[in-house]
């Protein structure tokens, strides 16, 4: 009887804690036996296709259950034995050369004139001699399988390639094409007169090629299941520089250096500072210690008190570091990953998408430890997050981090990838964002509660303290003078973003250092910094997480025009604070002179102006859809910093007060062509007229002409740049301030 049966079969005891624990579907056996119904392994007369929704391996452990698993693993060696077939046109044969690299064989002597054995050592003598140069210099000494004539789309991204057209392969490289059947390898051939003979090779079986590839040149099993796994996906892989680091060599660097007795007394000054600041801090009224946390000073927001909130001190990730500590296998970078969209270049490869560590789970039974995580996220490059997804996404940039390494864990031929970064939780000051991204909807910004009547206002006039708060600008001309001086203001006022343009990437970067009480310290990391002013034209660097370096001469906008409207798309204000001057009398002013002040002065603001326009819009289309059409739109704005030559006469300098006076009219034109013109944004265009301001351009005059002009201004004195940049300040938060001309002479239009 078949339950008679049933109850006579294996049931567990009843002591046997197996019994009760619940079984995971996806550790089972699949059920190979569809395979059967394949004409490959099966007859062909008798092919039906496999039932779907059919269930096997009920939890009943009867005798018919084992035979199902068994024809079911069966079903899969029969399919896994079958032979597989390929076109003889395609067919790629390589050699193994357990040897290494070694260049082709010359014409040998006639047989019998010298032996195998004095062969090989001459070849050896001469490998050892005669290192190869040029292209086959950069072949890595573990790769240990050529091809001769490489063919098909996989030698694109993998393999090094030879001056005699021979393409070597690493062994994971070499396993992998033989595993998936693209690649026969042959064992190398006694004689080398034979020249690698086809017919006369013989092949290399695949356990074979496991056992003479495995744990050559640090290629471990885990590392080619990495290697193996992520190629079936598409990606390309390449050697890390740390893959063959050992431990003997990271422990022999030293952690620190030695200190001498210099070095012992310049610390022993800095804890008898730091003793005496801390009885000051402890006798001060504003002590956070013993005093009140916000304290008793005047705060003009918020921000100020969340600011004096901040207790801890934080590590800066974009702050530069000393010598990072050595890492550890298994916690070491052993590939980079790149995706497959990202064009790749074996020659050339370009920044790896992920950096990933390869960790045996079997040996590394715990997680890493801090000193081992810090470790490994210094030895990766500076990668903060970047873009205007970046900016906009909160949750996208923690996630990202500032340094960041991917473990792939490999427990018995089972790969887990586990994502580490080194996040910046303290740069991201929630308090500073009006739009911050929070809940359950990341990509909808958080719409701000409002009266009614609240609503009706703009925000020019709803604070005066951080009137610039969440909007970014771009100033040319901003490294000296006004425009330095506009950007230093513009952050004071609370911009989330400041990019200045110029031509100098030196004078940039002392721009950017006289920035830095403004926008709080930062590091700039020389991975980022241009080799050459000559070829750094619209290169984008990004210093803080404030202020951004566009390298760029805007008399020749043509070469880096693409790159300017991208960064201009999430802009909000465009400065025009470029220019130059040449005091010469006309008829003695050199014709090159005279186009390069126009280009530079009118031109490029009539540029700049023209990428602004095209990249608002282009904007403006892109976010239509994430954007409430019931809120009210703040405006954009375009500044112009004209001179008072432009209207008033005067001598030496014609080429630049015909440039100034450009400016007055692109301003005019551009507010009737914008409002008339564009649909669903509203750029407003306003211009400053300044008299002499103490800059560079006033720098070169004689003591007598300075004292001259100086009487001749009615308030008896030169104008500052911060004064200017005051208007500046004016013309971009007043959302009424359009085809505003502001004369900031002292008075000197009016004598």
């Amino acid at each position: 009887m078949a339950d008679a049966d049933e109850d006579a079969i294996h049931h567990p005891a009843s002591h046997d804690s197996g019994a009760h624990i619940d079984h995971d579907l996806s550790d089972e056996t699949q059920d190979f036996r569809f395979l059967n119904n394949l004409s490959i392994v099966g007859d062909t007369s008798h092919t039906t296709l496999p039932r779907r929704g059919e269930k096997d391996f009920e939890p009943n452990p009867t005798l018919f259950q084992s035979d199902a698993l068994a024809a079911s693993r069966q079903a899969m060696h029969n399919a896994l034995s079958f032979p597989r077939l390929h076109h003889p046109k395609h067919k790629v044969v390589g050699y193994y050369a357990p040897d290494g690299y070694a260049s082709p064989p010359s014409p040998s002597k006639p047989a019998g004139m010298t032996s195998i054995q004095e062969e090989d050592q001459k070849k050896v003598q001469e490998s050892k001699v005669q290192k190869p140069t040029g292209p086959s210099s950069a072949i890595s000494p573990d790769a240990c399988v050529y091809v001769p004539n490489p063919k098909g789309q996989h030698f694109r991204t993998v393999g090094q390639g030879d001056r005699w057209n021979r393409v070597w392969l690493l062994p994971e490289e070499a396993l992998y094409l033989l595993e998936r059947g693209s690649l026969d390898i042959r064992w190398p051939l006694e004689d080398s007169s034979e020249d690698n003979d086809e017919d006369l090779s013989i092949p290399m079986s695949l356990q074979a090629a496991y056992a003479c590839l495995i744990g050559r040149g640090g290629l471990t099993l885990e590392r080619f299941s990495v290697y193996s796994g992520l190629k079936r996906g598409g990606y390309a892989l390449i050697r890390a520089p740390s893959w063959d680091e050992s431990t003997e060599e990271a422990n022999k660097e030293p952690l620190a250096e030695p200190r001498s007795g210099s070095g012992r007394a310049v610390d022993l000054m800095g804890l008898l500072g730091r003793l005496c600041r801390s009885i000051y801090n402890v006798t001060s009224a504003a002590s956070t210690a013993t005093g009140p946390v916000v304290g008793l000073g005047i705060h003009r927001s918020y921000n100020d008190i969340y600011r004096r909130l901040s207790l801890i001190t934080v590590e800066n990730p974009a702050s530069e570091k000393p010598a990072p500590n050595p890492t550890t296998p298994p916690f070491r970078v052993a590939y980079h990953v790149y995706k497959p969209s990202t064009p790749f270049r074996k020659s050339a490869p370009p920044p790896p998408d992920f950096r990933i560590a390869v960790v045996n789970a079997r040996e590394q039974t715990t997680l890493p430890t801090m000193t081992q995580m810090s470790a490994l996220l210094e030895s990766t490059p500076f990668d903060p997050p970047r873009g205007e997804k970046m900016d906009k996404m909160l949750y996208m940039r923690l996630r990202h981090g500032y340094r960041n390494v991917v473990l792939a864990v490999v427990d018995q031929g089972v790969v887990s990838f586990l994502r580490l970064a080194d996040i910046g939780f303290s740069r991201e000051k929630i308090y500073e964002d009006k739009g911050v991204l929070r809940g359950d909807s990341p990509d909808r910004p958080l719409k701000p509660r409002s009266s009614p009547k609240e609503s009706s206002r703009h925000d020019s006039t709803s604070s005066l303290c951080a009137r610039l708060l969440g909007r970014s600008c771009m100033i040319t001309g901003g490294s000296s003078g006004i425009g330095l001086a506009i950007a230093e203001r513009f952050i004071t006022e609370g911009v989330s973003k400041v990019i200045i343009v110029g031509r100098s990437y030196p004078r940039l970067l002392d721009a950017a250092n006289q920035l830095k009480h403004a926008a709080g310290n930062f590091a700039i990391s020389p991975e980022n910094t241009p080799n050459s002013d000559d070829g750094a034209q619209g290169q984008l660097v990004s210093v803080s997480e404030k202020i951004s370096l566009l390298v760029g001469d805007v008399s020749a906008i043509d070469s880096w025009s693409r790159t300017l409207e991208k960064e201009m798309e999430s802009i909000d204000i465009l400065v025009n604070a470029a220019g130059i001057s040449v005091s010469s009398l006309l008829p003695k002013t050199d014709p090159e002179d005279i186009s390069r002040t126009l280009r530079t002065n009118l031109e490029g603001a009539l540029l700049t102006s023209r990428a602004f326009l095209r990249a608002s819009v282009r904007s403006r289309i892109k976010n239509r859809n994430k954007t409430d059409p019931e809120a009210t739109q703040r405006s954009k704005c375009i500044i112009n910093v004209s001179s008072l030559l432009s209207h008033k006469g005067g001598t030496g300098a014609v080429p630049y007060a015909v440039s100034k006076a450009g400016l007055l009219g692109l301003t005019r034109s551009l507010t009737v062509e914008a409002s008339e013109t564009l649909r669903d944004v509203v750029i407003r265009s306003n211009v400053i007229v300044p008299g002499y301001i103490e800059t560079r351009m006033i720098g070169d005059m004689a003591p007598a002409e300075l004292e001259r002009l100086k009487q001749s201004i009615p308030l008896k004195r030169f104008g500052n740049p911060q004064e200017v940049a005051d208007a500046a300040i004016f013309l971009a938060e007043n959302e009424y301030a359009n085809n505003c001309v502001l004369n900031l002479d002292g008075g000197l239009s009016a004598v």
